[in-house]
């Protein structure tokens, strides 16, 4: 278990853009908190947002596998807004992706 207890509802995304993704899909890798679930994460992103590749890292280190699936699912959409919304702008995808969502 991570020395962060993370929050005390809901869920916290913290994923990390591998650096030098910046020309094809980019790939990000990281966790996800919740106060009874702590799940590893590596996502690919194409650059439009349209395919996103989420898949769990090992077995969850708090929580069940259906947990950590549903987590998995839950980031899709999270990754597929972040990454289009930044290439519209004429940005490039964001390094770190720091978000809460309710379960």
């Amino acid at each position: 278990m991570s020395a962060d207890p993370g929050p005390d509802h809901g869920l916290r995304f913290t994923l990390d853009r591998r650096r030098g993704d910046t020309t094809g899909p980019c790939r990000y890798s990281g966790s996800v908190l919740g106060s009874d679930l702590e799940v590893r994460l590596e996502a690919t992103v194409a650059l439009e947002g349209e395919d996103v590749k989420v898949e769990v890292v090992g077995e969850p280190v708090v929580g069940s596998p259906e947990d950590a699936a549903r987590v998995a699912r839950a980031a899709i959409p999270l990754l597929r807004t972040v990454v289009r919304s930044a290439v519209v702008r004429g940005q490039t995808p964001p390094r770190r992706i720091q978000r809460w969502r309710e379960r």
